[in-house]
């Protein structure tokens, strides 16, 4: 076996095992407390899933909740209607459920780390991309210590629906358009073809993508314009032009529009609190993010570990450092910057009272994990590296997964309760509150109605029976 093999066998089953863990950790999750509105669903979501582009909202014929995430609701709607049932044809009814949540969270993560993973290795052969994506794997904290600072995957499904498939489709989205630049010339129909179909549905999922997509594109034009204004207009312009086919600057232009339309569908939402007013969570935003970094500091050592490796990467004078951080580095950095100013103006919620939490970081943390990647990937495969010095990046990764460890060899209690329900014949279950099913812990007092409905069409309780927490 050549030594080349070898290590392509020991980085495949490191992700594999990763990942197997990994399911295991979201399998035992709990279901949330929006998931009941979502999929039966609720009255004020069912206008959603019969308006794809919001257009009743923005005619003012009708207001509801959430005219702009279209795409989120029905997906949702759907798979949790499908998956329960179609696994419940090779497993009982309650690991049908537990087993659809924990596909969709693990499907997310992985795609989330092998596109990471693509970006970071640039197409260098799969030795590159595999390394890339085991050196970035710990920094996925799936339910461990720093979950609450850098979990990617929601505990919850519905948010994991709502923050984490947005941004693989965001992130697909970006790749075609990347290949299509990196190969200077036309693109294949099927590529295409998919470009327009992300391009339309993208704007239309979850909460945070409109404004991303309007941070990208500003800070792209103002990249753009720069270039201009450093050279000869005519030759930068014919120059971009000629980096990606005409299909996707229409594509580019198209989802700037939609993105617009989409964040001022979102200030029609019913959701929207104005418990602070705009200054207020400005004001809120600077000691949201301290807490995000000291609280738990996953993320800040995050941080001091992508600075020492771009010393390292300096000081060994890594030739392709040069290029990659004097243009993409600052761009993202960039990004990063009107990101964190964009985030007051997304409205106020009581569940997120410092404005910032992970899953409002959720495209900043992407970055970071990025340039972690990007950035240990070169040192690694640099000439001139050591031993000595990878050793903090070892460091690094043996932390995060030592504090992604949690207990996976028994059963939740979730699992334990659902399985009570579906053998009890009472009219009207009690459970215990400490452990909550389809209802908020944060919220006590909410409404079991809804969810002993799902629950009867997923065929844990019988039609007629209805469940209520324990005084």
């Amino acid at each position: 076996m050549r030594k080349k093999d070898g290590l392509r066998i020991i980085l495949v089953f490191l992700l594999l095992a990763d990942t197997a863990y990994t399911f295991r950790q979201h399998q035992m999750e709990p279901l949330d407390g929006d998931m009941p509105s979502i999929v039966r669903p609720a009255p004020h979501y069912e206008p959603v899933l019969s308006a794809p582009f919001g257009w009743a909202a923005a005619t003012g014929e009708a207001t509801y909740a959430s005219p702009n995430r279209f795409f989120v609701h029905w997906a949702m709607y759907h798979y949790f209607r499908w998956a329960p049932a179609t696994l419940n044809r090779f497993v009982d009814k309650v690991n049908s459920i537990t087993l659809s949540s924990a596909i969709a969270k693990s499907a997310a993560h992985l795609f989330l780390l092998l596109l990471l993973a693509g970006f970071a290795s640039r197409g260098k052969g799969l030795p590159s991309f595999l390394l890339a994506a085991v050196l970035m794997a710990p920094l996925f904290q799936s339910a461990g210590y720093y979950n609450p600072v850098m979990g990617i995957i929601e505990p919850s499904p519905t948010y994991t629906f709502f923050y984490a498939w947005p941004s693989v489709l965001l992130l697909s989205w970006l790749a075609l358009v990347w290949r299509a630049y990196d190969r200077g010339g036309a693109a294949p129909s099927l590529e295409t073809l998919s470009l327009y179909a992300l391009t339309l549905i993208l704007p239309f999922t979850g909460p945070l993508i409109p404004g991303v997509i309007a941070v990208g594109l500003l800070t792209s034009a103002g990249y753009g314009f720069r270039q201009i204004a450093r050279h000869n207009h005519e030759t930068s312009v014919v120059s971009m032009r000629a980096k990606l086919p005409l299909h996707h600057w229409i594509a580019i232009a198209l989802i700037g529009v939609l993105g617009a339309y989409s964040l001022y569908l979102g200030t029609l939402s019913t959701e929207q609190q104005d418990s602070f007013g705009l200054w207020g969570r400005y004001q809120k935003l600077p000691a949201g993010l301290w807490k995000m970094l000291t609280n738990k500091p996953g993320l800040s050592i995050l941080i001091l570990g992508i600075l020492l490796q771009f010393g390292l990467l300096r000081w060994l004078q890594v030739e392709a450092r040069r290029p990659w951080a004097k243009q993409e580095v600052r761009f993202l950095l960039v990004v990063i910057l009107l990101y964190l100013l964009l985030i007051p103006l997304g409205g106020y919620r009581d569940y997120r009272p410092d404005v910032v939490r992970r899953d409002t970081l959720q495209p900043v943390l992407l970055i970071l994990f990025y340039l972690w990647g990007r950035s240990s990937l070169l040192l690694f495969k640099s000439a001139r590296v050591k031993a000595a010095h990878i050793l903090p990046a070892l460091g690094l990764l043996l932390l995060f997964t030592i504090a992604d460890l949690t207990e996976v060899g028994h059963l939740s209690c979730q699992e334990r309760t659902l399985r009570a329900m579906s053998k009890s014949e009472e009219d009207t279950i009690a459970i215990s509150p400490d452990c909550r099913i389809l209802t908020w812990p944060a919220i006590p007092g909410q409404d079991t109605r809804l969810s002993g409905e799902l629950l009867v069409m997923w065929g844990i309780l019988d039609e007629g029976q209805r469940f209520k927490y324990e005084d």
